[in-house]
């Protein structure tokens, strides 16, 4: 017959073991909720949506931008590249020249506009009155200078050159 001292201490050890085994769980789900957040904001990384500018619908090449011409979506930041025109920096792009067709939702990127002989983009006209004669001087700079690649082999031979093109 058991007494019930020994009941006591049954139901204490068993009260204890379920207390344990409680505390046991709510650690062990704690710590599976973390392990799954984490996996989730790795499988993630990358995956963040950022705005990039759009052509709302189909664009034909030749086709001056302006700001009906452009939308904003949001694309996964592993598929954006410094190529791609972002909301902050579409008013570069109002009055530039498209030079290839765009299909509805098409991401714009900077290689899709028009350059002139510098490479850089030709914004909008100045609404003050130009120089003719500054433009010209500045036009005949630009064709005189060299564009070609020059292949020095050492130090010595730039300074050369260099020394050559200051002197007459």
């Amino acid at each position: 017959m058991v007494t019930s001292q020994k009941m006591k201490d049954r139901l204490v050890f068993v009260a204890g073991l379920s207390a344990g085994l409680m505390g046991t769980l709510v650690v062990a789900g704690i710590a599976s909720y973390k392990v799954v957040k984490f996996e989730e904001q790795r499988l993630q990384h990358g995956w963040r949506l950022v705005p990039v500018v759009v052509a709302p619908r189909a664009l034909a090449a030749g086709t001056r931008m302006t700001f009906a011409e452009m939308a904003q979506r949001p694309m996964p930041e592993q598929l954006v590249t410094s190529s791609v025109v972002k909301p902050d920096s579409a008013t570069y792009v109002v009055d530039q020249v498209l030079t290839v067709p765009l299909s509805d939702g098409d991401r714009l990127h900077w290689t899709f506009f028009s350059r002139t002989r510098n490479g850089l983009m030709r914004g909008p006209e100045p609404s003050s009155p130009r120089d003719p004669d500054l433009w010209e001087a500045c036009d005949a700079a630009l064709a005189a200078s060299s564009t070609t690649a020059r292949r020095e082999r050492t130090p010595a031979d730039i300074r050369a050159r260099l020394v050559s093109e200051v002197r007459p």
